[in-house]
């Protein structure tokens, strides 16, 4: 059991730093694109979305949707079966390790993005055009709400990757020889052809 919830956290870590760099910089991009995510006082003074950020917003979801079960997903694969008898059943192993993996993220996000970067330090460029001058409208009770929204969701796509995971993976994937000669050859070839 040990090894599973290290193995969760773990990975979850590498997720958290891959996600929060995605959600910042897509925030530091345009920061219309989260619109959805900003209190109702706020969308109230700043009127309906604007047509360029629904357009970012169809760049940023794509990338966000690919970490979100790509990432959980490749780390069951290289686990493996290694875990799979932890909990007396594979899926309900490997569905831990998802849900792990992805709710710590939500912990990172709820804990240093909304409350210490959002409603702590409260930088000039998390305020969207319009709203710099009043209050921010954040509370604590409305990241508490999103995080258990956020977690509640966690669990079918923890359960969707664990099922995806036992189809097994792709043999490249698990060895990583395999991938890393190819890759190292293609990075040689490239090299040889600016010299």
């Amino acid at each position: 059991m040990i090894a599973l919830i290290a193995s969760g956290l773990l990975y979850g870590s590498l997720y958290s730093l891959l996600m929060s760099a995605l959600v910042l910089g897509s925030m530091r991009w345009h920061l219309e694109i989260w619109y959805e995510d900003f209190p109702d006082p706020i969308k109230a003074r700043i009127g309906p979305m604007s047509e360029r950020a629904k357009r970012q917003r169809r760049v940023v979801a794509p990338l966000l949707a690919v970490l979100t079960f790509g990432l959980p997903l490749v780390a069951l694969w290289h686990i493996g079966g290694r875990l799979d008898g932890a909990t007396g059943s594979p899926f309900l192993s490997r569905a831990s390790v998802a849900y792990l993996i992805l709710a710590t993220f939500h912990l990172v996000d709820l804990l240093l993005i909304d409350c210490l970067l959002g409603m702590a330090i409260d930088p000039a460029w998390l305020r969207l055009p319009g709203t710099e001058q009043g209050p921010h409208h954040w509370t604590f009770a409305k990241h508490a709400r999103d995080f258990a929204r956020a977690m509640a969701a966690t669990i079918p796509v923890a359960l969707l990757v664990a099922g995806v995971s036992l189809l097994g993976a792709p043999t490249t994937l698990l060895d990583p020889r395999t991938l890393l000669e190819g890759d190292l050859d293609r990075l040689l070839s490239a090299f040889r052809a600016l010299s």
